[in-house]
């Protein structure tokens, strides 16, 4: 029968593999491959249904040579953007880091000079100095850096699936 042929042809299947996923003996598929039986009618429903399916997926052609090299261009691209991305956030990261130790370490210097004997002219600027450098704190604090440093994380696993896809 041409319809046992063509599902065999079409998924690459052995009688044996057929009749495993048909539940239809082997001897009956041998039979009827060499016109010595006819399918019973549940077998031939069976088969009908099975080839209907298959005939209704589209078929997928593999990639050209151009599409593949479109998609490689592609991911180079990406791979280079989220590569600057990850060092422009890293440089970030660590002009806050420096900008939050200098603020830290400008405040205690003016604490400690505060708390010897300066005039008040001195003292009103100490306090000045402390205060711009309270507000760099409050501008580079730790949980800005935290989310920065997530942000770095977050690229550096874009990266990695990129480079994945690549190969």
């Amino acid at each position: 029968m041409q319809l046992i042929k063509k599902i065999k042809q079409k998924l690459g299947l052995s009688n044996t593999e057929l009749a495993n996923y048909t539940d239809i003996s082997l001897s009956m598929i041998s039979m009827v491959e060499s016109n010595q039986r006819q399918l019973p009618s549940d077998a031939n429903m069976i088969l009908l249904q099975l080839f209907t399916t298959l005939e209704a997926i589209p078929k997928v052609e593999p990639p050209s040579q151009l599409e593949k090299d479109a998609l490689k261009t592609s991911l180079n691209l990406l791979l280079q953007t989220e590569e600057q991305q990850k060092m422009i956030a890293e440089q970030a990261l660590q002009n806050m880091q420096l900008k939050y130790k200098q603020a830290t370490t400008t405040i205690a210097l003016a604490n400690a000079i505060q708390s010897s004997n300066v005039s008040e002219r001195e003292a009103a600027c100490l306090a000045a100095f402390k205060a711009k450098a309270q507000k760099k704190l409050e501008e580079n604090n730790w949980t800005q850096q935290q989310l920065l440093l997530l942000k770095i994380k977050c690229i550096a696993y874009k990266i990695n699936e990129i480079k994945k896809l690549k190969q």
